[in-house]
């Protein structure tokens, strides 16, 4: 395993961490904990494929859905939803 891999699991942990002392903080924030705990672990494991392409189209696909939450944010947060 190489420092990449291992820098990319202790960030998921510490993430994981982060989001469970909001969930124990705000009790309503369980269900959104989890999910984002779930997500940050399935995107810890990409490096663990074996198959080059189906790793970058993987990480594209991420990549875009990143993009595209930071912008349905953004318009929410300018449309006054958010």
């Amino acid at each position: 395993m190489n420092l990449i891999h291992r820098i990319l699991w202790a960030g998921a942990a510490l993430y994981a961490g982060v989001i469970l002392l909001q969930a124990i903080g705000r009790t309503g924030l369980w269900l959104q904990a989890g999910a984002v705990a779930a997500l940050t672990a399935a995107v810890s494991l990409l490096p663990l494929a074996r198959d080059e392409s189906l790793l970058k189209k993987t990480e594209m696909r991420v990549l875009w859905v990143c993009v595209l939450c930071f912008a349905l944010y953004a318009f929410g947060r300018a449309g006054g939803v958010i």
